[in-house]
């Protein structure tokens, strides 16, 4: 089984609670306005890896590695690769799971795969982002309109609040990466 990415960054802070791995995923059909990571929408773009090869590549992070944040484009539209994935994650490590997705909850809980994606799931912020409101940066939402779900006992609310918002990394080939959520235009 493949996934299709757009990025895969090894280490951030600024993704959700402790120093966590991030992939963003490929392909979305929303498009919201001033998305930060509009490069993430087009389907025919990023790149094939499979769930074996990408497993192994976060099994191979470190212990200073909590958890992995899986963002995109929209990751639930390659729901079947993704529920792979977050079973093997679980299975093989002790890594917690953070899902951005800009479905909403009720759209989320009415497709059963959606759900089995969930099952293995610590957290979800879920809902289109909105340029016009406010972010809730006590929560983690880039937007107040999203709201952050508990999916595990891994978490409290309390542990989405006065995190790091943004970072900045220039790789060894010169590419910069810009992460977080209050990111204009997000990865390069």
């Amino acid at each position: 089984m493949d996934l299709k990415l757009n990025y895969f960054l090894k280490r951030s802070s600024a993704n959700g609670p402790g120093i966590r791995a991030v992939i963003w995923m490929q392909g979305c059909q929303s498009h919201c306005p001033d998305c930060c990571n509009p490069q993430t929408h087009p389907i025919h773009k990023g790149y094939r890896i499979s769930v074996k090869d990408l497993v192994q590549e976060i099994k191979m992070l470190g212990r200073d590695v909590e958890g992995l944040t899986i963002s995109g484009g929209e990751p639930f539209l390659q729901a079947e690769g993704l529920n792979n994935l977050l079973q093997e994650i679980k299975q093989k490590t002790s890594l917690s799971v953070l899902i951005f997705s800009g479905y909403e909850k009720p759209t989320l809980d009415a497709v059963p795969l959606y759900c089995a994606c969930m099952g293995n799931t610590d957290a979800l912020i879920c809902g289109p982002y909105q340029r016009n409101v406010q972010p809730d940066f006590s929560h983690f939402c880039a937007s107040g309109n999203q709201k952050l779900f508990l999916l595990s006992s891994r978490y409290q609310k309390k542990d989405f609040s006065d995190l790091i918002t943004n970072e900045i990394f220039i790789q060894e080939d010169g590419t910069i990466v810009i992460s977080g959520l209050g990111t204009i235009g997000g990865i390069r």
